[in-house]
């Protein structure tokens, strides 16, 4: 696919497995594009939320996993989120040649624990 497309539909599947393997019903998977702007290139459970889609972009900025659940230190990702009513969101960096490209991303409504080993790992890949 090519910068601001639609959804990549082949990809389809690695949101709805990460989906499944955390056990939130919400997963997404971010493109970085050109660089300075998120390509969102498969999602699962998401629908067309300007809060989510920013709390989700809040998510994927670092390189590193995140894991949140709302009422931590009131940053601006735990904002982001509970402006989009998420109560827990989890992240994984995707990397190429050590290079990050994109993120895939789950999220749930409710607060919930931290992920155990072997959905983390799901998660990752």
């Amino acid at each position: 696919g090519r910068l601001d497309t639609g959804p990549e539909r082949a990809l389809d599947g690695l949101t709805a497995a990460a989906a499944a393997a955390t056990g939130c019903p919400l997963a997404l998977l971010r493109l970085d594009g050109d660089g300075a702007r998120p390509w969102f290139v498969s999602a699962h459970g998401f629908f067309d939320d300007p809060a989510l889609m920013e709390a989700t972009h809040a998510l994927v900025r670092g390189e590193a996993f995140v894991e949140r659940a709302t009422g931590g230190a009131g940053g601006p990702l735990d904002m982001a989120l509970a402006r989009a009513g998420l109560g827990y969101a989890a992240g994984e960096p995707l990397c190429v040649e050590r290079r990050l490209v994109g993120t895939i991303a789950v999220a749930d409504f409710g607060p919930r624990a931290a992920l155990a080993a072997l959905p983390r790992r799901a998660l990752r890949g």
